[in-house]
């Protein structure tokens, strides 16, 4: 009896497409990891007064974040009108977000969540 196995096409064929599935997933797992790094915010700046928050972030990536998948989370605060996101933060922009009807004489604590990661912001309104 004969010992047959694949043949040397075959094999051949077989190595080049798990080689090239191999190349296909580390670029996406790859382009992921920059693309959350290129894409990072800051807090610059936070102030209240006369009941409005004042927050200023920045994009110091190198990628715009679009306002959709920006998340603005209120931990603890009472504003009637909290903050929001009205556009797309373009690299190396400022951006200021406000927060009408906030409550005098306590501390306003909120969470912006990008794909990148989060910022907390916490202002404490006189």
């Amino acid at each position: 009896m004969k010992n047959k196995g694949v043949s040397a096409v075959i094999a051949t064929i077989l190595l080049l497409v798990i080689t090239i599935a191999m190349a296909g997933l580390a670029y996406v797992y790859i382009s992921g990891i920059f693309t959350r790094a290129t894409a990072t915010i800051t807090l610059v700046d936070s102030y209240c007064a006369n009941g409005e928050i004042h927050v200023f972030i920045e994009n110091q990536g190198q990628t715009k974040i679009n306002q959709t998948t920006v998340k603005i989370i209120t931990v603890d605060a009472s504003c009637t009108n909290p903050l929001t996101l009205s556009q797309d933060l373009e690299p190396g922009k400022v951006v200021e977000l406000v927060a009408s009807g906030c409550d005098s004489g306590r501390q306003h604590t909120f969470r912006i969540i990008t794909p990148a990661g989060g910022v907390p912001v916490s202002v404490y309104c006189t």
